[in-house]
Order: structure tokens, then sequence, then C-alpha cells
């Protein structure tokens, strides 16, 4: 398999990715008020949602390449 520019910031950017969503989730778990613990869960649920794109992007990536 050649690993093209794409595929390599994709990966790239999936690593990163999964530390922010890690670490919204750690922060909204900090004693915090409601508002914030939910902003934070909510930012978490959302890089849920793009790293998913990116993994089905790099999937098709992978099987059209």
């Amino acid at each position: 398999m050649i690993c093209t520019s794409e595929q390599y910031f994709l990966e790239k950017c999936m690593v990163t990715a999964e530390d922010a969503k890690a670490s919204f989730s750690s922060m909204s778990n900090l004693d915090l008020d409601q508002q914030t613990k939910q902003a934070y869960k909510g930012m978490m649920e959302d890089m849920g949602k793009h790293i998913e794109f990116l993994n089905n992007r790099l999937n098709y990536l992978i099987e059209n390449g």
C-alpha cells in the first residue's frame, strides 16, 4: 500500500483528535460548574464525530487506493 499525503495527515489528525477528545473527557470530570461540564462533554461528542469522519475517509482511501 502506498501512503498518500492525505492518508498521512488523516492518521496524524486522528491521533491529535483522539488526544483532544480524551482531554475534553477529563476536563468534564473536574470539579466545575454544570454549564462548563456540559460544554466539555459537548466538545468531546463533537470530536467523536470528527474522528468518525476522518476514519471513514481513511478507510475509503485504503479500500480505493
